[in-house]
């Protein structure tokens, strides 16, 4: 018979077509090492204790291989001890960005400054080094560029919101990860229901939105996701749970939208939905969308049906 159990079956074998591949991971890493490294012998920035280390979907274990145009983002945090503070936003940035200028080979590949990080750009896949500065309590400051060119310091915290991320993950699963000194980009041997939701969730959205710059972030798919998180026991629960559960998490105040960091107070996930509503509605676009497809393919009745409409979801590597 062809039930639940086998539904989800299918779906989570399909995640680990998504997964990066050991080639792809190896060219990562080697990319993401030559830069830790060039940035920690510097001489002006030796003067300082500095860490470097991943965040973003590569650290959390939900990245998948791009569609289309997209490529695949490596996020790096550079960041320094507390009293680099002293050099100011535009300094410290300015700092990190002329010690990238100094080696040809990665000038080469160096876009504009960005407005909190200095992006590397490849082939297939982007490398954004995020400076920043140590603090005494549970976040760090990022440097920030507005419109207006002005700078300053945001508070974020990266390695407090993965272990949030990974508690719940972890909270009804026994996963294998590798989270020694965040130094190297996290090795996951065993996915959880919860990453793999996140992974469908973003290849629905980037079949959906192939190249376009309102798609939906994955920062508030992913809080969403691991905020509707409860019972844990496989990845078609932890999508209805995701479905039915994500509205109350998305505030309104006098600022408008508002999916807060749950591990640092103040920090708006869904910032630029107040700035550009265009971003807001393809969000409600997508999710709605979502949806529809998401109960085709639980009612369906037999095999033929649910790998026809999971292709229409996930693409041709689904039935593949």
């Amino acid at each position: 018979m062809f039930n639940d159990q086998l539904k989800n079956q299918i779906l989570d074998d399909y995640t680990n077509t998504l997964d990066i591949s050991d080639s792809d991971k190896e060219r990562l890493e080697q990319t993401y090492e030559r830069v830790a490294n060039w940035l920690k012998k510097g001489d002006e920035l030796s003067e300082f204790d500095i860490h470097i280390f991943s965040q973003g979907s590569v650290g959390l274990g939900t990245v998948i291989k791009p569609v289309g145009r997209d490529d695949y983002d490596v996020d790096a945090v550079c960041e320094f001890d507390k009293t680099a503070k002293c050099l100011g936003s535009e300094g410290l940035k300015q700092l990190v960005g002329d010690r990238l200028k100094e080696n040809k080979s990665l000038d080469y590949h160096l876009d504009e400054e960005g407005k909190r990080c200095w992006t590397l750009i490849y082939n297939d896949y982007h490398l954004d080094v995020l400076p920043s500065v140590h603090t005494d309590n549970d976040y760090i400051l990022a440097t920030n560029k507005d419109e207006n060119g002005a700078y300053s310091y945001v508070k974020t915290n990266p390695l407090g919101y993965r272990k949030w991320f990974l508690n719940i993950a972890n909270k009804y699963n026994r996963m294998l990860f590798e989270n020694a000194k965040i130094d190297k980009l996290p090795e996951y041997v065993h996915k959880t229901p919860l990453q793999k939701a996140v992974q469908l969730l973003k290849q629905h959205r980037n079949l959906m939105f192939k190249g376009d710059k309102d798609k939906p972030i994955s920062i508030i798919i992913t809080t969403l996701c691991a905020l509707t998180y409860e019972k844990g026991s496989n990845v078609f629960e932890a999508l209805e749970e995701f479905m039915t559960g994500y509205e109350k998490h998305i505030c309104r105040n006098q600022n408008g939208y508002l999916i807060e960091n749950p591990t640092v107070r103040g920090e708006n996930f869904a910032e630029k939905w107040n700035s550009n509503p265009t971003k807001k509605a393809a969000f409600d676009k997508w999710i709605d969308q979502f949806k529809q497809d998401f109960r085709k393919l639980k009612n369906s009745m037999c095999v033929d049906d649910f790998l026809k409409t999971g292709k229409e979801m996930f693409g041709s590597s689904f039935v593949q």
